[in-house]
């Protein structure tokens, strides 16, 4: 499927999976297992996906009280390399709030056309949070884009 060639039964089985889908057999909200994997098509969905995991981990492990230190276990990390398009110079002090307020890694692009990468201002880390390869980087031990690691 990643070189572009599904098969009839490579759709049949995502299909089988799809939840709340048109299938008899598609799992249904109540049937989601904790540790669910999930494929989407644009990376505006996968943004979506993963900051409502982050936000619903938030609100479960985080006071509201202002007067409690964030736990441990959480951490976000900042980009402070933020730079403006190929020139090299710095985002102003306003732009670089905006950009952490308001901005996902769909909207930040690094690279021209079919060669863009998308880059998130923010590195949202916290115990046992399931995590992904970006590259491939040693593809026949399954170190390779798309793997979860």
């Amino acid at each position: 499927m990643h070189d572009g060639c599904p098969t009839t039964k490579d759709i049949a089985l995502l299909n089988l999976r799809v939840v709340n889908g048109n299938h008899p057999n598609a799992p249904t909200d109540a049937d989601l297992p904790n540790n669910l994997a999930y494929a989407v098509y644009r990376n505006l969905d996968r943004v979506a996906i993963n900051n409502g995991i982050f936000a619903e981990h938030v609100k479960r492990t985080h006071s509201i009280d202002k007067a409690i230190p964030p736990p441990a276990h959480t951490l976000i990390i900042r980009s402070d390399q933020l730079t403006w398009r190929s020139d090299g110079k710095p985002f102003s002090r306003s732009a670089r709030l905006v950009l952490w307020s308001q901005c996902k890694d769909t909207d930040i692009t690094v690279g021209r056309k079919q060669n863009k990468k998308y880059a998130d201002p923010f590195l949202k880390l916290y115990e046992n949070i399931p995590l992904m390869y970006t590259e491939n980087s040693n593809v026949p031990n399954g170190e390779a884009n798309g793997t979860l690691c």
